[in-house]
């Protein structure tokens, strides 16, 4: 690389930041029009900055200084927040935070003619954007007799302590820091991921709202390493603690739970309470970490399914969050899940609601859904809720085959949702309505939920 590069890493430039976008890092320019990565800008912000990497076509940069901060700009309530990355958007106004939201949604879908003529609805958020998040997962570090929890540095596995964390749900709050008290007095040491030595690699812990109950998951190195049953009762009488688990992980990758997980006390499963529907849920499988989001989450999709029901598919299922919540409107259900944890505690859901007509099938969508095809031909309802990698073309082609009457498509990332959109159109489906929920506030994440239904001959897209 030429010394004379004008943007090598280490020059100091001044800009103003110009919009949020689907990225943690806000968006400014060079003088010449280059773009650039600010992490922690809010769009009107004068900057000086130091460029810290250079990309095939953007530059990252850090902030030196705040020559004018902008009128969007307010007082982060986390005081870590410039250095964690967890939150990268909490110096912007909340009303901001929703509207460039808002904003991305609407042109990501408009780019493409097959869905540009939906109706896109403005993201509901929260009254008061701390507190919510009902799981917590934190790294360990620290020492020996002295263990941290916090998070990593963005793009990176430098460990960031935190002793609270705005964000997240106060009971969490109570409970890790109870939690680490006593493995501290236990002698349990964090892990080393250099060296591959100690025990607790993360804490994890559920609350479930709608009841109160909490459920704690230490992901350890080595569930034969340390006499966990002997702490089992101490942490298990934690008051207001339902439940104790250890998950075992001891791979080198980024996987934050391992595939053994031990149940070590208290209940074995967490009852919830969501819509005014009860769930059985364990602290590993699938749910979503914002109830109060969650509960307006299951309204729109509600809203979006016809009062009765005959048939209804929840591909994807989970711990059957929307099964369970439509039941009563439902004649017949399938729930199509991959993960046997999950599919344990959707079943001890549905058995509980004594909801007799639903029949779960365990393995991946686009190996079930055939199968499901050649014994229900007709499909009234689907409801799609997969991963952030969003779904492959064999279960698009496999929900094309089946031709539900009304398809509604939960995603909470726009990439893999814009992509599948895109390709369901191209199977025959017309894009109607999206409504979104702030399920992640302070970030670019949104819960966007679209209804999808069979499109006339004439209207099928290309791919």
């Amino acid at each position: 690389m030429s010394q004379t590069n004008p943007y090598r890493v280490g020059t100091r430039h001044t800009v103003t930041v110009e919009l949020l976008d689907d990225n943690a890092a806000a968006l400014a320019r060079m003088a010449d029009g280059r773009k650039v990565r600010v992490p922690g800008g809010v769009p009107g912000d004068e900057v000086r900055l130091e460029i810290t990497a250079r990309g095939r076509k953007e530059l990252w940069a850090k902030i030196i200084e705040i020559t004018t901060p902008s009128p969007r700009r307010i007082d982060p309530p986390c005081a870590i927040m410039a250095r964690c990355g967890t939150c990268p958007w909490q110096a912007v106004a909340y009303g901001d935070q929703l509207a460039a939201k808002g904003r991305v949604l609407r042109q990501a879908l408009a780019r493409h003619p097959s869905l540009a003529g939906a109706s896109v609805h403005d993201p509901v958020g929260l009254g008061k954007p701390v507190g919510y998040r009902t799981k917590i997962q934190m790294p360990a570090g620290g020492h020996r007799h002295s263990i941290l929890l916090g998070f990593y540095a963005p793009r990176s596995h430098a460990f960031i302590a935190a002793r609270e964390c705005v964000v997240q749900h106060p009971l969490a709050e109570r409970m890790r820091t109870e939690i680490i008290h006593i493995l501290n007095r236990h002698n349990v040491a964090p892990y080393e991921e250099n060296t591959r030595t100690g025990d607790l690699r993360h804490l994890l812990v559920r609350v479930a709202e709608g009841t109160g109950e909490v459920g704690a998951v230490l992901v350890l190195r080595s569930y034969e390493d340390v006499d966990w049953a002997m702490l089992a009762s101490e942490l298990a009488a934690i008051d207001g603690l339902t439940g104790v688990w250890a998950n075992e992980n001891d791979s080198t990758g980024n996987a934050v739970l391992g595939p053994r997980t031990v149940h070590l006390g208290g209940a074995r499963r967490l009852r919830d309470r969501v819509a005014g529907i009860d769930l059985l849920r364990t602290p590993v499988s699938f749910f979503q970490t914002n109830h109060r989001a969650t509960e307006q989450l299951v309204g729109i999709v509600r809203g979006m399914l016809p009062e009765r029901i005959p048939t209804l598919v929840d591909l994807y299922a989970g711990g059957g969050l929307f099964a369970a919540t439509l039941a009563a409107r439902t004649e017949r259900m399938h729930l199509v899940e991959s993960n046997a944890e999950a599919v344990a505690a959707a079943r001890a859901t549905l058995v509980a609601l004594g909801a007799e007509h639903a029949t779960m099938h365990l393995g991946r969508a686009e190996d079930e859904l055939p199968k499901l095809a050649a014994t229900h031909p007709t499909v009234d309802a689907m409801i799609v809720d997969p991963p952030r990698a969003g779904i492959g073309p064999e279960a698009i082609a496999a929900i094309a085959a089946l031709r539900p009457q009304h398809l509604v498509y939960v995603s909470c990332r726009v990439k893999s949702l814009v992509r599948d959109l895109k390709a369901l159109a191209a199977g025959g489906f017309e894009l109607r309505e999206v409504r979104c929920v702030d399920m992640f506030p302070h970030t670019p994440h949104l819960e966007a939920a679209c209804l999808l239904t069979p499109a006339p001959p004439d209207k099928t897209h290309a791919a």
